[in-house]
């Protein structure tokens, strides 16, 4: 049963909280679609095109709040020009990144 309080009191990710794993997928996909740059874009679905058999619910709501940062600083942070700051899911970008240089060695997509 989904609680009927006031939504100015719900959590932040009240979202998440109701949402079924593959509900969570589709989100994830549709965020990776439109991302503001083409190489974020081609990155994270190759990712997720490869990895969704493995995402349970939980994971797709960390990338869902990862994809909240800017594609500069995601991609900053996957090419390891920058450290990501505390609070940032470095589990999640490492796996991120072993996906992008795995694709890498197999060549252009």
């Amino acid at each position: 049963m989904v609680s009927v309080l006031p939504r100015k009191i719900w959590p932040k990710n009240w979202l998440f909280l109701m949402e079924s794993r593959e509900a969570l997928c589709k989100q994830l996909v549709f965020q990776a679609e439109i991302r503001s740059m083409a190489e974020m874009e081609r990155i994270l679905g190759r990712f997720l095109a490869e990895q969704r058999p493995h995402l349970t619910a939980e994971i797709c709501q960390r990338l869902l709040l990862l994809l909240q940062h800017s594609d500069l600083d995601l991609l900053d942070w996957l090419s390891g020009l920058a450290e990501p700051p505390e609070g940032v899911d470095r589990a999640l970008l490492s796996w991120i990144g072993r996906s992008v240089e795995q694709n890498r060695r197999l060549g252009p997509c």
